[in-house]
C-alpha cells in the first residue's frame, strides 16, 4: 500500500466527515472497496486507524451536531439572501408606485384638482354604477 493509496483512504474519510457521504455508513469494509485492499491492510496502517477513529468519533457525537448547525446556519443565509432580494424587489416596486403616484397627482394639480377631489369623484361614480 503506497502513499496514493493512503492519501485515497484519507480524502474519503475527509468526504465522510464533510458530511459528503450522509447515506453511506462509514466501516473498514468500504475503505477497504475505495482504497482496493483488505480492510485488515487498512487497519494495520496507524495514520489511517487514528484518522478512522478520529472521524467516526466525530460522526457519533459532536461532530454531527456541529455538521448539522453547519447545515443549519447554511440553510439560513441562504433563506436570508433570498428574503433579502425579496426585500429589494419589493422596495423597487414601491419606489415605482410613489413616483406613480407623484405623477398622477402633479397631472390633477396641472388640470386644477386635488388628490381629494379626485377621490371624492371616484367614490360619486363608484356609488352611481352601483346604485
Amino acid at each position: 500500500m503506497g502513499p496514493r493509496d493512503t492519501e485515497r483512504v484519507m480524502k474519503e474519510l475527509l468526504a465522510f466527515e464533510q458530511g459528503k457521504r450522509a447515506t453511506i455508513t462509514l466501516t473498514w469494509k468500504h475503505l477497504a472497496r475505495v482504497a482496493g485492499f483488505t480492510d485488515r491492510s487498512l487497519r494495520s496502517k496507524p495514520k489511517l486507524r487514528a484518522r478512522f477513529d478520529e472521524v467516526r468519533d466525530a460522526l457519533l457525537g459532536k461532530g454531527r451536531i456541529r455538521r448539522s448547525t453547519g447545515m443549519v446556519h447554511e440553510d439560513l443565509q441562504k433563506a436570508n439572501s433570498r428574503l433579502r432580494q425579496q426585500l429589494k424587489m419589493y422596495e423597487k416596486l414601491e419606489n415605482e408606485w410613489l413616483e406613480r403616484w407623484i405623477r398622477i397627482a402633479a397631472s390633477l394639480k396641472a388640470h386644477g384638482m386635488s388628490i381629494d377631489q379626485f377621490d371624492v369623484d371616484l367614490e360619486l361614480r363608484s356609488e352611481r354604477r352601483s346604485g
